[in-house]
């Protein structure tokens, strides 16, 4: 057995934070087993969909929007997100605070 797996950590986590950990490996674990559109359809979804999706209110989203952590496209006179592309930033979101610099350039 590797010596790393017989170590144990202890971290302190608030409720809220252990709460959006899992939400975010949740999330993370769903994009990598959903299956890709065959017929790559592109679906926008609203801000409202977008910021439950990630997880996040729409006063972040709006702030990731413009500081072009994910893009919004403006249909007509709302702003509308592509779902595959919410999904996949995911990743590149600094999600949680406390996350570990090194966890977050693995993602």
């Amino acid at each position: 057995m590797n010596k790393s797996m017989n170590q144990v950590l202890q971290i302190n986590l608030s409720v809220e934070q252990l709460t959006d950990l899992v939400k975010q490996i949740v999330v993370e674990a769903l994009c990598e087993h959903k299956p890709q559109n065959v017929n790559d359809e592109t679906k926008f979804i609203t801000r409202k969909e977008a910021a439950k999706l990630l997880g996040v209110s729409l006063v972040t989203l709006m702030k990731w929007t413009k500081e072009g952590v994910i893009t919004g496209y403006k249909i007509k006179t709302r702003v509308k997100y592509n779902e595959n592309e919410v999904i996949n930033c995911v990743r590149k979101i600094p999600y949680i605070k406390y996350r570990k610099e090194e966890y977050r350039n693995q993602l």
